[in-house]
């Protein structure tokens, strides 16, 4: 009977390595892709990052577009701003009386 339990305990012992050497595995795989991979912490803060940038440079083009379409608004027909007509003739066709200066951006 003493040689049973020593030949059960021999059958278990590769078992027993192999379901180690498996859970030490999959531990290792899964804490690398969670530190290091792409969908991991450190990936999470480069995105936050990007996406910061990104929204100030939305903010930024919103702006710009937001006093284009007011430029296009004055330059309607129907709602023409008359400063602002006489502004651009100025500046495109470069008219300006004799003792006038004219400063530009």
């Amino acid at each position: 009977m003493a040689s049973m339990k020593f030949r059960s305990l021999n059958y278990r012992v590769p078992q027993l390595f192999v379901l180690i050497f498996f859970g030490v595995f999959l531990s290792g795989y899964f804490s690398y892709h969670i530190l290091y991979g792409a969908k991991s912490f450190a990936r999470l803060n480069e995105v936050q990052k990007e996406i910061q940038v990104m929204s100030k440079n939305l903010d930024k083009i919103t702006k710009e577009s937001n006093e284009i379409e007011e430029k296009v608004t004055m330059l309607r027909y129907d709602t023409i701003s008359e400063d602002f007509l006489e502004e651009r003739v100025r500046k495109i066709l470069g008219y300006q009386a004799e003792k006038e200066l004219i400063l530009s951006e």
